[in-house]
């Protein structure tokens, strides 16, 4: 019948730490969570296969031989546990990957070496686990994972009774032979002590895996915390920023307002000859200087009407009057852009009586304004642009057609943002695009509704609701 084979033990424990050591290096470049259950079990069964093998299913020495392998289990467990504490908070320390590379280098060189008194070899096997598992304990202690102290130290005492049974396993079988212990005795301790290992090997497993996961689920939280602060913090000096930009924008309009109106005014005195005869060129150099001063008095006040709109300072004062007076009020305020584009302006009123409606009138003026200029600035020369006037359930329609290029597919889905201009790369109309968007703000402010259709035959159709009723803030909630 074999016999325990040292040299079979140490190659054993050699293919173990090898292996081992592939597992550290596995889990310091991927880490998810603590694997101390499984590789235990893994290599648990590793180990008492080795031990089958060479002991040639000698069920009482196996019996010896699952004590030292229960001691080897145990210190590759300690050192996968402070790797993995290592992994989750800083780099594998220099000192424990040479103590491991020099216990494996150890392990084989006495495998070859026989003739090496086989107590030392012992001696040296088992002050390298000890010591690894006191130092093992010493980095588990200083580590701050655990949610609790009494977590921590009952962790600790589990690890220490497990050394210290260890201890007393290896001197009484020892002891045994070197002093003719009663056999019953030494098995009787011997299993005491296995089974209080193994208890607390499980304990530990337990206690470590829910500390290393509390530790992760605290990391999350807390980098989850400080993500949300960041990104609120940024949020808040957005909006601080543009809330200054927004008021340097409303104070710089008013300022270029007062010169701006300055200039088109007595450029329109003396173009009347009130300062004194002109001749034709300097009329045309004055008709330049008028229309080029309303071209910038309108971006001023597009500027003016968005950032007002944007900061929800729109007032409006609903009243009610016929939407078909509006509109003939509005049309002389029309007559210098379609000059200038020598359009025609048609109106369709679909009946004969009234259109009562309920909103600002001068808000609603505006938006009239905006979209028969549009209609003109977009269209061709010569064109014809109809305001047509119908009753629909509810609302008054008014539509805006002409006869321009339409709006493309890609500007459909966009074209009441700010800033944006259909058409602009072809037409290089002058404007910021902030028109429509003014119009879109104020509709819903008055509770109705803007939006346009293309013409099969060609250009595009504006249209806006206008409520008859007056309607209530409440009634308006979601609109502003």
């Amino acid at each position: 019948m074999a016999v325990l084979d040292l040299v079979t033990l140490r190659w054993v424990a050699f293919i173990y730490y090898a292996a081992f050591l592939i597992l550290l290096l596995l889990i310091r470049q991927k880490h998810k969570d603590v694997p101390g259950t499984l590789s235990w079990v893994l290599f648990t069964a590793l180990i008492f296969g080795e031990a089958t093998i060479a002991l040639d299913n000698d069920l009482r020495r196996f019996s010896d031989f699952v004590h030292v392998g229960n001691a080897v289990i145990l210190f590759g467990y300690m050192f996968l546990m402070v790797g993995c504490v290592h992994f989750t908070r800083s780099r594998l320390p220099k000192k424990l990957l040479l103590y491991i590379s020099l216990f494996i280098v150890g392990t084989g060189l006495l495998s070859y070496f026989t003739q090496v008194p086989t107590l030392i070899r012992v001696s040296f096997a088992m002050s390298v686990i000890i010591g690894s598992m006191l130092y093992s304990i010493i980095i588990l202690w200083r580590w701050n994972g655990f949610r609790s102290k009494t977590e921590k130290n009952f962790l600790m005492a589990c690890l220490a009774i497990h050394l210290l049974a260890f201890i007393v396993r290896v001197y009484v079988n020892a002891a045994s032979v070197t002093f003719n212990f009663n056999p019953d005795v030494v098995d009787s301790w011997t299993s005491l002590t296995l089974v209080v290992t193994n208890a607390c090997i499980l304990m530990s497993i337990h206690l470590m895996i829910t500390a290393f996961k509390h530790q992760r689920l605290e990391d999350e939280i807390r980098a989850r915390y400080d993500a949300e602060m960041n990104a609120l913090s940024s949020l808040q000096k957005v909006q601080e920023a543009n809330e200054s930009k927004s008021r340097f924008m409303a104070s710089v309009s008013h300022e270029l307002r007062t010169p701006l109106n300055a200039i088109i005014g007595f450029a329109d005195t003396i173009q009347a000859g009130i300062a004194g005869p002109v001749n034709e060129k300097q009329q045309e150099y004055l008709g330049y200087i008028h229309s080029s001063g309303e071209v910038l008095l309108r971006l001023i006040n597009d500027v003016l009407n968005f950032t007002t709109l944007k900061e929800n300072k729109v007032s409006i004062r609903a009243e009610a009057f016929d939407l078909t007076q509006l509109v003939a009020e509005t049309i002389p305020m029309l007559d210098s852009i379609l000059t200038k584009k020598s359009c025609k302006l048609v109106t369709d009123f679909k009946s004969k009586e009234q259109f009562p409606v309920c909103a600002d009138k001068i808000r609603l003026q505006q938006v009239i304004l905006n979209l028969v200029t549009n209609a003109a600035k977009y269209g061709p020369r010569g064109g014809v642009i109809t305001v047509t006037v119908e009753t629909r359930p509810d609302v008054v329609r008014l539509s805006v057609q002409d006869q321009g290029p339409g709006i493309s597919a890609k500007h459909k889905s966009e074209i009441f943002e700010p800033f944006l201009r259909a058409g602009q790369e072809s037409l290089g109309e002058e404007g910021v695009g902030l028109g429509l968007s003014i119009c879109k703000t104020l509709m819903q402010a008055m509770g109705g509704d803007i939006d346009f259709e293309n013409r099969a035959e060609g250009g595009s159709t504006f249209w806006i609701d206008i409520p008859r009723e007056y309607r209530s803030e409440s009634d308006l909630e979601g609109y502003i």
